[in-house]
Parts: structure tokens; sequence; C-alpha cells
């Protein structure tokens, strides 16, 4: 039985537990729709997925029944829960799910589409409790892969993740001793990091303006902004060089410990014509950093959320592409702070790329250029990431890159300071842009961990450890044993877990 809406009203759907009252249509999707629904059994507000045609596409089935395998053994209140699960139809026929969720009345995503304006404490608040919640999947080996403003939901200042459609379970995807390494690694490698710069609860690093001109405005002016942004594209000009650099500053070429890395403002300045090779960018490939038992596409997270290492085509990622994605939510949090900027940040993503080569590369009109075979596009999400956090400027910034071909492509983009956070975000303070800093660190393997992050002093003030709860056990998903599924597999599989709400 299929199910569609019902003729009689667009408030039915055949088949649907009777225990539930359909309400209006909330939101659909490529997946199928979901409603607002009454309870009747406990007179309180649900959400209810309907996913209809499971069996069309047996890669799609097999993504629904992770999910809801994945949700029904996961307990945490900054995870959205899981209350019900029912087949619609007959058990040797249904082609049709049920998902019945707790009711969160907005997302993040609706939030900035009315340009909500936040506060500090609100932004605190907010991240600290979504923190706490990817704690406890990343405890329970369990990476999300799409976080993203639609899938945060926002009850009050408490933020509850959801949507598990491209989450995965780390079991037995790698070694036994790479999982524990790949659960610790950020902690070990960005541990290192951050040794030579103090302790990371008493760790403040200023994002000021280095400006020469110290009457220059505060407020910030994008058509000046584009306009140096786009300086890098003469990149034999010495003095527009050095004018970026002093109109942008550079978050590790211009402190105080610059000439201990053996970087100069030079490295801008003479870095020759258009699109020479960026020598920083190692020539060999890294060697893997972890033995994979089963194979994780790279193809997933939406592109303005995705890690360098995804972008990369990296096949050994791990939990730090949810660092890197909480960061670039993090950045959308701290420009709903109210603001009296000329410009306004609440409708744009932090690196709003336009193509991903090579997963989904640009329409050839819109290249710019074709070097050595790799369309240089501007608005390429390599590009965009780059034009906030600028190029690394130590090869070991490189260090986890292993396909050749993305060292050539990386070292086809021409060098270029980062503009400071402390512009960008004129409304934060100094812990907030160094929280921000350490999430969005290019090299995962100097990624900050998520317990890491929730040490940071940003949160001292409203930090309760009691809720940082971890998993009691990893989440083990018996579909991932099979390389291989059929629609019987995947229909039993989704009768167990009907059944396990029955009892």
């Amino acid at each position: 039985m299929n199910a569609g809406l019902s003729k009689e009203s667009v408030l039915q759907v055949e088949g649907l537990n009777p225990r539930y009252l359909l309400l209006r249509c909330i939101g659909g999707g490529s997946y199928g729709n979901v409603y607002s629904a009454k309870d009747k059994t406990t007179g309180g507000l649900v959400a209810i997925k309907v996913i209809p045609s499971l069996f069309d596409d047996l890669v799609d089935c097999k993504k629904i029944l992770r999910e809801i395998n994945l949700m029904r053994e996961i307990e945490c209140e900054y995870v959205a829960k899981m209350l019900d699960m029912g087949i619609i139809g007959e058990e040797d026929s249904f082609d049709s799910v049920y998902i019945v969720m707790e009711y969160v009345k907005t997302d993040m995503k609706y939030m900035q589409s009315r340009e909500e304006k936040l506060n500090l404490p609100q932004v605190k608040k907010l991240m600290y409790s979504f923190l706490c919640g990817l704690k406890y999947l990343h405890s329970a080996h369990v990476v999300h892969r799409d976080i993203k403003p639609a899938n945060l939901l926002v009850d009050k200042d408490r933020v509850k993740i959801c949507d598990f459609g491209l989450a995965r379970s780390l079991e037995g995807v790698y070694e036994a001793e790479d999982l524990e390494y790949s659960k610790s690694s950020t902690l070990k490698g960005a541990s290192a990091f951050l040794s030579k710069k103090g302790n990371i609860e008493n760790r403040i690093k200023p994002r000021k303006s280095l400006a020469l001109n110290s009457n220059s405005p505060k407020k910030i002016d994008m058509a000046n902004l584009k306009k140096t942004s786009t300086m890098r594209k003469d990149s034999s000009d010495i003095e527009n060089q050095s004018a970026l650099l002093n109109l942008r500053g550079h978050r590790d070429s211009l402190d105080s410990n610059s000439s201990k890395l053996g970087i100069s403002r030079l490295s801008f300045s003479s870095i020759g014509p258009k699109y020479v090779e960026n020598k920083f960018v190692p020539e060999e490939p890294a060697e893997p950093r972890r033995k994979l038992k089963r194979k994780l596409t790279s193809h997933v997270v939406t592109r303005w959320y995705r890690s360098p290492e995804l972008v990369l085509m990296e096949k050994h990622y791990s939990y730090e592409i949810d660092i890197w994605s909480s960061g670039c939510i993090f950045g959308e949090l701290i420009r709903m702070i109210s603001s009296d900027t000329e410009y306004s940040l609440h409708q744009s993503a932090l690196f709003p790329g336009m193509s991903c080569f090579p997963l989904s590369p640009c329409e050839e009109e819109d290249n710019e250029d074709i070097i050595e075979g790799y369309p240089i596009n501007s608005h390429d999400q390599i590009q965009s990431i780059f034009d906030i956090i600028g190029t690394p400027l130590n090869k070991q910034a490189y260090s986890f890159v292993s396909d050749e071909s993305a060292l050539e492509y990386l070292r086809l983009i021409p060098p270029r300071a980062p503009i400071p956070y402390g512009d960008l975000f004129p409304e934060a303070n100094d812990d907030c842009l160094d929280l921000l800093d350490l999430m969005l660190e290019f090299n995962p393997e100097q990624r900050c961990s998520v317990d890491m992050l929730l040490e940071h002093r940003f949160f001292k003030e409203i930090r309760n450890k009691r809720k940082e709860r971890e998993a009691k056990s990893p989440i083990v998903l018996e579909i991932d044993e099979y390389d291989e599924v059929d629609e019987d597999l995947l229909r039993q599989g989704l009768l167990k877990e009907a059944y396990a709400y029955k009892n």
C-alpha cells in the first residue's frame, strides 16, 4: 500500500497509526513529507516523517534503515528523539514507513531566513548545547556527516541535532587500533599544536585588524574588502600584494612568532606571475593515517559546510569533519549578533562556494582558467575557504593530503592572506574568535576535538559537566556488516525496528 495522501483529506495518510492526528505538512524532501501531529495518547505535539516507495532505490533504503537504527540507539537531550516508528501496509508487502520524532518548532536555517538577531550569551548557550550533543555522538563512534543549519533544531536556547540520513558509525570501518587513534587523534595533534601557545583554557589570541591607518573605520566596507580580495588575481603586482597584507593582516605570519616559523611578509610579495606554483604545498602525498576495512564516501556534507579533507577527496576522514562544519555554524551564529555594520551578513554562509571540484565542478563557461587540466575558479569551495582563512604558510598544514591530484590542484592556487576574524565579526570577543579559530583549522590532524572545545574558556561561565554525557557504548549497526543488501534483507531490518517500538 502506498503512503500517498488520502483523497478525503490532505491531513490523512492511508495506513498511518490512528494514534496520530495530522495537523499540517511542515516540510518535505527527496525522502517524503514531514507533518506536525497530535499524539492522542499523550496529548502532545509530534513531528511525523512519512517515507514512501522505500524499495525503489535500495541504496537510499539502506540509508533510511541506518538512520532509524541510529536514532533508536541514541539517548541524549541534545539530539532529536525518535519516539515511534512503524510500517504502512502488510508485513510482506509494505513499501512505506513513518517515523515519529519529538516536535521542535524551529531550526537554525529558519532563524537565519528571518534575520533574527542574537546576543553573545545566546550564541554561547546554543553552541554549548550543540557541542554537548556532538560529544555524545562522537563518544558513540558516530560521525554525523551533514551538520548544517537545517539539521539543527532550536528549542529556546538549546540545540537538538537531527537528520541522520548521512550519519555513519565508525565501528567496523577502521581497524580497532585505528578507530581508537581516530577518536583521540585530534586530541593528540591539537594538544601538540596548542602546547606552543599555552593552555587552552587560558589562551587568548586577539584578532585585531592590522591596517596601517589606526583611524580606519570599524564598520566593514564590503566593497573595499571585495576589491582587496580580487587583488590576488594579479600576484605579480608586488605593491598590491604588500597592501593586501597591511590591510588584512595574517593570523600566523604577522604575529610575534612569525620569525620562529620562518615566515615573512615577503612570502606574498614574491610569488611571481599569475598561478605560479604554491611552494608551501609538499611535492609528495601523505601516507593514509588509517587502514580502512570498509569504504567511506567523500561526497557527504552540504558543500558550504564541507571540510578541507572532504573537498580534497580524503577517504580516511573521521570526527574532524563534524568539527569543521560546527565551526561554520559557529561563524554564522556570530554573524547573527546585533551589529551596526553596513553589510548584512545574516543570510550568507561563511564559505559560500558555488562549486566543489572535483565532486561538483562548476559549469565549463564559469571557469576562469583551465590550468594543467584543472578548472581554477574563484568561486570554488576551497577558494572560498582560502578567501577567509588564507592559504596555510607551512608544509605541515598539508600533511594530511594523500591524493596526488589534490596536491597538484593546491599548488595552482596562489597564496593569499586571511581576513582577520576581528574585522569579519566586530561584535565578538577574543574568546569567541579564538574558539572559532580552533574549529576552522585547515589540517584535521591539528583541529581540536569536541572535548577540547568544551574545555575552552568561552564556555566557562555556563559549563555544566553533568550535561556533557557520553554514550554507554559504541553504536554498532548490523546493516553495515553487509557489503551488499537486497530487498528482503532491508525489509526484515525495517520490520525488526518496527517490532522494537511495538514491544
